[in-house]
């Protein structure tokens, strides 16, 4: 979760074996390549009540238990880079 006035960008790459989380809601852009487990972007913010809840959120959403909770509106989410997910029922983008 970013806290700042700021969007992000991902121009570099980044790759991991589990989940990346993404979320701004002064937007996201992805020039890079990113390489992960699953992927979740969003620039809408998500509710929560501390750090455990948004772990246990995204479980859940993970596995169709429940959705995410959101609130308002967000920026930008642009992609012109390269996504892959070990497992392509993961790439979201909200």
């Amino acid at each position: 979760m970013v806290d700042s006035a700021i969007p992000s960008r991902i121009n570099g790459a980044l790759t991991a074996d589990g989940h990346v989380v993404l979320i701004n809601p002064y937007g996201i852009t992805i020039g890079g390549q990113i390489e992960a487990g699953s992927l979740l972007a969003s620039t809408i913010n998500l509710t929560y009540l501390n750090v455990t809840d948004l772990i246990q959120q995204y479980d859940n959403f993970r596995s169709g238990r429940a959705p995410l909770r959101f609130q308002g509106s967000g920026g930008d989410l642009d992609f012109n880079g390269r996504l892959a997910a070990t497992d392509t029922r993961s790439l979201r983008a909200i």
